[in-house]
């Protein structure tokens, strides 16, 4: 676990305290793990037969951890004969133990296409597998000769916004999909149902911000926002409340005149607000310390 506060929940991390996942329900926060990658969240579940294990938080929302195990040693349940959007499970093949060390059974499964292949049965219920591929051919054919949007500027930022929250290989994985963000399942499977929600983007100045910084991608908490209004709302940004006003620090020392860097540094040498803000540079705006600035 991390070094610092390993079990205290981070205001950043979305709380599955109560949540279900499976047989799994959530009833305490485990902790961090530092990896190599990302700081990652742990999660103390019950399971339905009694037992109760630690479960990755990413792991959960993906639906990759459903049981304590046990899961792997009941009977599954049976999907033979179920259709799954353009699957039909046509009979069980057998367990195959994944990466994370769990048991998962893989069923043979024939496409409207007529393709025969073997899907794991959670990718099945969790609807992250919906054809053999030819579901995605047709919908980016659709989308380049029907609507002509595949090179269009809104959907490289639609795919990109599904790679931050469920590839666990991008670059920005940590700061979404790692820390419990996710997109609601309609635009995560139709681009024209989010262009239709959200409109196309409005300039080249323009990309995605959540109104919630720590919420989903999801009518309501999404919008363009031009980069330096999008700015405003990061988690490392810092606000200030004087004379009833909320400002971030940037617009404060915009309206006062001050450096934004000097008024940081008087509030971290303890100053209060008001004098912090309200105090003329004591070196007369040159560009030297601020310590004089932080003298009784």
């Amino acid at each position: 676990m991390s070094e610092q506060n390993p079990n205290t929940l981070h205001k950043q991390t979305k709380d599955l305290t109560g949540q279900r996942f499976g047989k799994l329900t959530v009833f305490a926060f485990a902790g961090y793990l530092q990896t190599l990658k990302c700081k990652e969240a742990f999660w103390l579940c019950q399971c339905d037969c009694g037992n109760q294990t630690t479960a990755k938080a990413n792991y959960l929302l993906m639906g990759d951890t459903r049981s304590c195990g046990c899961r792997s040693t009941d009977q599954t349940k049976n999907l033979t004969g179920r259709r799954f959007s353009r699957w039909t499970v046509l009979q069980f093949k057998n367990y195959r133990r994944g990466k994370t060390g769990r048991s998962h059974g893989y069923w043979i499964c024939q496409c409207n296409c007529g393709n025969i292949a073997e899907v794991r049965g959670s990718a099945l219920l969790n609807g992250s597998s919906l054809s053999c591929g030819c579901l995605q051919k047709e919908s980016t054919h659709t989308l380049f000769f029907q609507h002509g949007m595949s090179l269009d500027p809104t959907y490289r930022i639609w795919h990109g916004m599904i790679q931050r929250c469920y590839n666990a290989n991008h670059q920005s994985f940590h700061h979404y999909g790692g820390r419990g963000i996710i997109v609601c399942q309609q635009w995560r499977d139709s681009f024209i149902d989010f262009l239709a929600d959200i409109g196309n983007r409005p300039s080249p100045k323009h990309t995605l911000e959540r109104v919630n910084n720590n919420g989903n991608y999801e009518p309501g908490n999404t919008v363009w926002a031009k980069r330096f209004e999008q700015h405003r709302n990061t988690r490392s940004n810092v606000w200030i409340t004087h004379n009833g006003e909320t400002l971030c620090l940037q617009d404060w020392a915009n309206k006062l005149g001050r450096s934004p860097n000097l008024i940081k540094y008087r509030l971290k040498h303890g100053w209060s607000i008001e004098k912090a803000l309200n105090t003329p540079p004591l070196n007369n705006g040159h560009r030297k310390s601020h310590s004089m600035d932080c003298l009784p």
